[in-house]
């Protein structure tokens, strides 16, 4: 997995960057974090099809090997996303199979759909609250069924079901 961090997600995991070409990859995702309530909101945007892992609290510590709560919040996620069992399981062992890389954010597009999610979820967390679990399902599954555009606004899309169609092509 390659996860592409913002300036501040950046300061805050300490993390060794590497440079990588994602174009098309799977297992690419971009994260960022907002403060809510004094403790993080982290938030962690699949590159091909924005569905969104969401965490409150998880700290630095706790962000030093990050795979083991990236694959259960992952798992959780596509499961609230009612994709196939065996898809999952697929993605899931292939993803638990790569080392995790870190890099910078790719590019502006990717980094706006980032920021629009994060508000998103900022804002829904707000209204709903969170629990007091690290990995926010309940705000996932949501932000995951909010409508995302792309190419300018000019074709839209569901980030739980382009994930579902990306997987059976992948898989299938």
């Amino acid at each position: 997995m390659h996860i592409q961090m913002t300036r501040k997600m950046i300061d805050f995991a300490g993390k060794d960057l590497i440079n990588k070409n994602t174009d098309n990859d799977m297992f690419s995702w971009h994260v960022n974090y907002c403060i809510l309530d004094r403790l993080k909101l982290i938030v962690f945007t699949h590159d091909l099809s924005a569905m969104a892992l969401v965490f409150y609290g998880l700290k630095k510590s706790e962000f030093k090997n990050p795979k083991n709560i990236l694959i259960n919040a992952l798992r959780h996620t596509l499961k609230n996303a009612e994709i196939p069992l065996e898809l999952i399981n697929k993605y899931i062992q292939d993803a638990d199979d790569k080392p995790i890389t870190y890099g910078k954010t790719k590019g502006k597009v990717l980094v706006s759909r980032l920021t629009s999610i994060l508000l998103d979820t900022e804002y829904l967390a707000y209204e709903i609250g969170v629990n007091e679990f690290i990995e926010q399902y309940e705000l996932a599954r949501k932000i995951n069924q909010f409508i995302r555009t792309e190419n300018k606004g000019k074709e839209g899309f569901i980030p739980k079901d382009r994930m579902k169609e990306l997987l059976e092509e992948m898989y299938n």
